[in-house]
C-alpha cells in the first residue's frame, strides 16, 4: 500500500474493466483478511468509500465481483463490535438478504 493508496485502490474499484474491478476488490479482500486491527486500518483510511462501492458492487450481474463484495462483508461482520455494527449502520443486512432471496428463490 506504500506505492498504492487507497484512494486509488477505490478508483479501480471502479475501472470500466471488470477484470481490474476484480483484482482491486481482490486487494481488499486481503487487507482486511487477518485481523480487527486490518479491518481498522482499511476503515480509517476509505470506510465510507468502501461501504459505498460494495454497496454498488451488490448491484451488478457479474459473480466474481459479488463474491468478492461478500466475502469482505463477511470478513468485516466477524470484526469487533464497531466493525460489525457497520455491516448493520450501512443497512447490508438486508441488501444481502434481498440479494440471496433473488438469487436462490
Amino acid at each position: 500500500m506504500k506505492k498504492i493508496t487507497y484512494d486509488f485502490l477505490v478508483e479501480l474499484c471502479n475501472d470500466e474493466d471488470y477484470s481490474i474491478q476484480v483484482q482491486a476488490l481482490y486487494i481488499f479482500r486481503i487487507l482486511v483478511n487477518s485481523t480487527s486491527d486490518d479491518i481498522e486500518e482499511v476503515f480509517s483510511n476509505c470506510k465510507a468509500k468502501l461501504m459505498k462501492i460494495i454497496e454498488t458492487k451488490l448491484e451488478l450481474v457479474n459473480q466474481e465481483i459479488i463474491s468478492h463484495s461478500l466475502f469482505i462483508l463477511c470478513v468485516i461482520s466477524s470484526g469487533n463490535d464497531k466493525q460489525k455494527n457497520t455491516i448493520i449502520e450501512f443497512g447490508f443486512l438486508k441488501k444481502i438478504f434481498d440479494y440471496l432471496v433473488i438469487q436462490y428463490f
